[in-house]
């Protein structure tokens, strides 16, 4: 039961991370993104 939580919280840990800074990297390599279609 505690694997399983530390693991779960370490995914959310995890991807809130790459959320957050995905954007960062995404402005610095390109300035000017396109706008995605929906």
């Amino acid at each position: 039961m505690t694997r399983l939580r530390r693991a779960t919280l370490a995914t959310i840990a995890a991807v809130g991370v790459m959320a957050g800074s995905a954007p960062l990297a995404g402005a610095h390599a390109n300035p000017a993104p396109a706008p995605v279609p929906a």
